[in-house]
């Protein structure tokens, strides 16, 4: 039985996407994402995808998980990686930080179901 739960979390796994801008997450999702959204969760094809976040009076990208609004940490992201989907978002965006004092470490995450399971 221990088997079994373990082969349903790795089918349950998301895919994560990383970028170092919001222009790599906008290409990553016209050239690969969108198709995929329209074929297995139909989606209108009208959809625009990721909008771009702005940054806060310090000049950080927060992120509202669980109702709690902060700057988010990579491993924070990570952990919190099927917030959102379950919802029946075909994906969500994050952005995050290596390290959350310094702006230089910023990375944008889109997170979705992994596709390659429904082929």
């Amino acid at each position: 039985m221990k088997n079994d739960l373990n082969l349903n979390n790795k089918l349950n796994e998301p895919t994560i996407h990383k970028c170092v801008s919001h222009d790599e997450i906008k290409e990553y999702y016209n050239s690969f994402l969108k198709p995929l959204l329209i074929k297995y969760e139909n989606k209108n094809e009208n959809c625009k995808g990721p909008r771009e976040k702005k940054m806060n009076n310090e000049g950080f990208y927060e992120e509202t998980i669980r109702k709690t609004k902060k700057v988010y940490s990579t491993c924070e992201i990570k952990a919190e990686r099927k917030c959102g989907l379950s919802q029946g978002a075909g994906y969500v965006y994050r952005a995050c930080y290596g390290n959350i004092n310094d702006k230089s470490t910023i990375e944008f995450w889109i997170i979705h179901k992994d596709y390659s399971m429904s082929k």
